[in-house]
């Protein structure tokens, strides 16, 4: 309904420019409601840390940014944890996720 022109003049043109001009502001809400389901359904997934991620990644994942940070520099390299809560972490080696705990 939303899609037909306001000057059509097909069969039955004037019963629907009338009720198209009567439900106009209902068809454009309730278009522009499936546009942003379709939105929505098509936005990627988050995924779950995984090895191999880096910290940019793992913040974008669907654990997001962690509520604290451990850091240890050492001659070999740069270690973090990141820890969340219910107990799950991450470990990073020199900006590589080397582990998660659950």
């Amino acid at each position: 309904m939303i899609n037909i022109p306001d000057d059509y003049n097909g069969i039955m043109s004037n019963e629907i420019l009338t009720y198209k001009k009567k439900y106009k502001r209902d068809l454009e809400e309730y278009s522009a409601t499936l546009s942003n389901l379709d939105r929505i359904r098509n936005q990627p997934k988050k995924v779950s840390p995984q090895i191999g991620m880096s910290s940019d990644e793992v913040r974008s994942s669907s654990w997001g940014a962690p509520e604290d940070t451990n850091k240890t520099t050492t001659k070999y390299g740069v270690s973090e944890q990141w820890v969340y809560a219910n107990g799950r972490y991450v470990y990073f080696d020199d900006g590589e996720v080397t582990a998660i705990q659950e």
